[in-house]
């Protein structure tokens, strides 16, 4: 089973990850370039995912040619591609103590920072079945909700406030790139776009017609 698909910045590589514990590249346009076996997490040296590949991930432009994945052995594992071509590989053991649901990656400049001005940082996202978020301001659960997620400042704990209650499994939130609206995709087949109103409150923008 597929679970997940993901094309790169330059729309020249499509990745995907399935229940057999695999990722593979697909070069658009051309044949299916498998990860080397050093690289693909089903070999990887003490890392390897033992069960499903649920979520994949390609990080910023800024970042590089980079893949993150979650997988349902509770851990995630970071790809890198060399300017040989080949693949790097790095593990987050026991990111969560069950399943990796989804991971996602965090925008690698600060939102209005103009572009090549100080640090660029990497910054990932997981979600998984143990209901414990890490690093994110919106998540989706099967129980129908979205939360979305606050603190003041480093070092507090995060804030959840219910948006909305779709009362279907909710599976996916997306932000857009400037971190305004935030898509929905709901079990029922729904999916609504939602914009923060200036009292907090959050409104639905659209419904997008499949």
């Amino acid at each position: 089973m597929l679970h997940d698909s993901a094309i790169d910045y330059y729309g020249k590589r499509l990745a995907t990850s399935s229940s057999d514990s695999t990722v593979k590249i697909i070069n658009i346009g051309g044949a299916i370039q498998p990860l080397p076996a050093a690289c693909n997490p089903q070999c990887l040296e003490g890392g390897n995912h033992k069960s499903s590949v649920n979520s994949i991930a390609w990080a910023p432009y800024e970042l590089g040619l980079c893949l993150a994945c979650g997988s349902s052995d509770g851990s995630i594992s970071v790809m890198t591609m060399r300017p040989d071509g080949g693949w790097d590989t790095a593990t987050i053991e026991r990111a969560h103590p069950v399943d990796v649901m989804a991971v996602s990656w965090a925008p690698a400049t600060a939102l209005g920072s103009i572009v090549g001005s100080g640090e660029l940082a990497q910054r990932l996202v997981s979600g998984g079945f143990n209901s414990v978020i890490k690093s994110t301001i919106a998540s989706a659960s099967e129980d129908g909700k979205v939360v979305i997620w606050t603190k003041g400042k480093e070092g507090d704990k995060w804030e959840g406030k219910v948006m909305h209650n779709f009362e279907a499994p909710a599976w996916r939130v997306s932000w857009s790139l400037t971190g305004n609206i935030l898509s929905v995709a709901v079990g029922d087949g729904d999916t609504t776009l939602w914009k923060e109103a200036s009292d907090g409150q959050w409104e639905k923008v659209t419904k997008v017609k499949p």
